[in-house]
């Protein structure tokens, strides 16, 4: 009997079906790969709405010892012929509410008339890296004493010094319930503040002055390093420590649309998105896709959508509009 013939040669991939595995491969590994930036970044988000809620626990204690928020910033203008000496931002003041009370012992005393800050970062006293004080997912300088929370004057009137100033007319609202006020939260009363925090001395803010609720009301936003003049390039040796009074900790105005880009470092040079610009630079953004957190008075942490009405994000800002609205 004759046996049946077999072909026993292998049979090769073609070229297209090489190029088809090949395909279903990189598909496969894009789809992993977003999927672990997702995952990455979602801790990234909440690691990021931790800090804030940290920031938020500190700021109501210090509030029930002295019956009042801290300082937003203190460079002095509030003594006759003192002019920028550095006693602090609303983070070095939280120090002993964040665990921290050993090196708010090490500080001179914020009070005083000279320059404490500056005095305490020529010694050395005060470290680059503060924990908690920069979102995981801003990757901008992470060795150096940058924070990515920032103290909220609400729709404060903020003059941007380049010629272009978009948003100076959200800080003049009567109709919203709130009227034209000084520069950048330079306030001597809380009149004159629309938010929770000036960066001057005079002005500090109590629940009490909070008649719009304390959970329809902004009091810390995040904001990214690169993209802030006043962190990036202000603050105690032009180096905008944490601790700076006017190292951009102290002061953010919710005029400018979350997210709104200022990534160009040439001066003035695209006006619309220099960094320079503070009028367009000096709001809320972050690198979390679709908007930015914040934490309210409550000391609730929210992520609110870069796409909100800007008429309700002003009314969260402002503390005594007269019309509270929800962050939902």
């Amino acid at each position: 009997m004759t046996p049946i013939a077999t072909d026993s040669r292998r049979h090769a991939f073609t070229l297209i079906e090489l190029l088809v595995v090949i395909a279903i491969i990189g598909v496969l590994l894009g789809l992993l790969l977003a999927a672990v930036q997702q995952v990455r970044e979602t801790a990234n988000r909440m690691q990021c709405q931790h800090h804030l809620r940290q920031f938020t626990i500190a700021l109501h204690s210090y509030h029930n010892d002295r019956g009042t928020f801290p300082k937003g910033g203190d460079n002095g203008w509030d003594s006759p012929g003192i002019y920028f000496q550095d006693r602090g931002s609303w983070i070095a003041r939280v120090l002993p509410y964040l665990e921290r009370s050993e090196l708010y012992a090490r500080l001179p005393n914020l009070d005083d008339t000279y320059d404490p800050i500056g005095v305490a970062a020529s010694q050395g006293i005060l470290p680059q890296f503060l924990a908690n004080a920069r979102c995981p997912s801003d990757d901008f300088a992470v060795d150096q004493p940058y924070c990515n929370y920032v103290g909220s004057t609400g729709p404060q009137c903020w003059v941007g010094w380049c010629g272009y100033n978009p948003f100076l007319v959200y800080c003049d609202k009567p109709e919203w319930g709130y009227v034209t006020s000084p520069h950048a939260g330079d306030a001597f009363t809380p009149g004159q503040l629309r938010g929770m925090f000036s960066r001057f001395g005079k002005v500090t803010v109590r629940i009490a002055m909070v008649p719009d609720g304390t959970s329809n009301t902004i009091l810390l936003g995040e904001t990214l390093v690169e993209e802030m003049h006043h962190i990036r390039f202000a603050g105690t040796d032009n180096k905008g420590y944490w601790a700076a009074a006017n190292g951009g900790a102290s002061h953010g105005t919710t005029t400018i649309p979350i997210n709104y880009r200022s990534d160009s470092v040439d001066y003035c040079s695209p006006a619309e998105t220099s960094l320079f610009n503070w009028n367009v630079a000096s709001g809320y953004k972050s690198r979390h896709r679709g908007g930015a957190n914040f934490a309210m008075v409550d000391g609730s942490v929210r992520f609110i959508s870069d796409q909100i009405d800007h008429r309700t994000y002003q009314l969260l800002g402002c503390r005594n509009d007269g019309k509270a609205v929800s962050p939902e």
